[in-house]
């Protein structure tokens, strides 16, 4: 027979168990951001429009600046969720959360 938690056990697994999926999902988006980022930059170094790369074209690079600084600010806090997940969970419980918000809402390049 499969033991069955109740209560307070069972609200501390739950929780356990939504944390680690939160900071899985917020890798896997980061990643996805880099990787579309990676591209885009790629992309703008060397496509040419009126004899120049695009990236020198200020609309593109901010665009692209701005992609970077976000990624970099999802990583980062996908790291502390998953460090403050694994060795002190009751210190930052909603970190996750906002790792995972903050990574969905991190625009592709």
């Amino acid at each position: 027979m499969i033991p069955v938690a109740s209560g307070a056990q069972a609200h501390e697994l739950w929780t356990s168990a939504a944390g680690d999926y939160r900071v899985a999902v917020a890798a896997h988006l980061t990643g996805l951001a880099t990787a579309a980022t990676d591209l885009a930059w790629r992309y703008a170094v060397e496509r040419k429009a009126f004899g120049s790369p695009i990236a020198g074209f200020q609309a593109i690079s901010h665009t692209l600046v701005d992609c970077v600084a976000a990624t970099d600010t999802a990583r980062n806090l996908t790291r502390r969720a998953s460090w403050l997940h694994e060795h002190e969970p009751r210190c930052r419980p909603g970190l996750s959360a906002m790792a995972l918000t903050f990574a969905a809402s991190t625009p592709p390049g």
